[in-house]
């Protein structure tokens, strides 16, 4: 987890794994400029791992990484 994430809330990450289609879906819930939203309280784990995996950035932007992940559907 990103120390300056897990410093600014208090929290250790969460032992779930998140399914990458979730993943996928959160990516492609993002205003014009990149900023992900969230549609529902359930998606916080899902914006956690994929702030962890380099996806989004800790202010909430689409990374390149993340563009590019969301592009392939994160199939390698």
């Amino acid at each position: 987890m990103n120390p300056s994430y897990r410093a600014r809330t208090g929290r250790a990450a969460a032992k779930v794994k998140v399914n990458q289609a979730e993943i996928v879906r959160l990516l492609s819930q993002r205003f014009g400029d990149g900023l992900v939203y969230m549609a529902d309280d359930t998606d916080q784990e899902i914006l956690r791992q994929a702030i962890d995996a380099g996806l989004v950035s800790p202010d909430g932007h689409v990374t390149p990484a993340g563009f590019r992940a969301l592009k392939r559907g994160l199939r390698d």
